[in-house]
């Protein structure tokens, strides 16, 4: 499947009641488009991203008072493909997924400049959180890293958790975007860490507000000295 880029969302439509969660469980505010056309969808629980205004789903835990956890993935995913046969929607879709070989390449191909890919056992069950039977294989790296100071010319230094202090991992320009504050959190994506330690070509994504600074070991380093710094 493509791996989007966005925010993780749960949503869960029960006995006449709406609610859209987080990754960390709590309750947020979807668009009342989008909440409209997963009313229309039927009652059902679904996990998926929200990426520029639209939810890509990639699985449905419940359908209709039934409980779809212990199902295979493939079973899961056949019965959203059933939901949207019968809908034509804007604000909610399935995110692209291939089964077999030739698809495969396709999509892989497609992704390249993209977030990248995730691959799925087909016969996984739903695990929360992270499952051992998913495994992402990104083209860019991504972290979560702290604002702690706005230069000039659109930047911003960053900096990551290293041993319960903050440490600088360089500039990040956000042409384009609105100035962060100080101390906001900041999603970035990078090629990986150079030999002065700091995110070679990082690229601004987003402010967030659900995850905290990622810690230094989460960084992906170069393997041999940077001469590009």
């Amino acid at each position: 499947q493509e791996k989007m880029d966005g925010w993780r969302l749960l949503t869960q439509h029960k006995n006449g009641d709406f609610v859209a969660s987080n990754r960390r469980a709590l309750s947020i505010g979807i668009g009342s488009d989008i909440e409209q056309e997963l009313k229309e969808l039927g009652y059902h629980t679904l996990d998926g991203e929200l990426v520029s205004g639209v939810y890509h789903l990639f699985d449905i835990l419940e359908s209709n008072g039934r409980d779809l956890r212990d199902l295979s993935y493939r079973t899961r995913w056949e019965t959203l493909q059933k939901l949207f046969a019968r809908n034509n929607f804007t604000k909610i879709k399935l995110v692209n997924s291939a089964f077999y070989e030739s698809d495969k390449l396709a999509l892989w191909d497609s992704c390249l400049h993209k977030e990248g890919v995730v691959f799925k056992k087909q016969t996984a069950l739903y695990t929360p959180g992270i499952s051992p039977e998913y495994k992402k294989c990104k083209h860019w790296s991504d972290v979560s890293v702290q604002v702690i100071g706005i230069n000039q010319k659109s930047s911003i230094q960053v900096g990551i958790m290293d041993g319960g202090k903050i440490k600088s991992v360089g500039n990040v320009t956000i042409t384009g975007h609105n100035t962060p504050a100080v101390d906001d959190i900041v999603d970035v994506t990078y090629l990986y860490v150079g030999a002065k330690g700091n995110l070679y070509q990082p690229k601004f994504k987003m402010v967030r507000t659900d995850v905290p600074c990622d810690d230094i070991s989460k960084l992906k380093f170069k393997s041999s000295e940077s001469e590009e710094e």
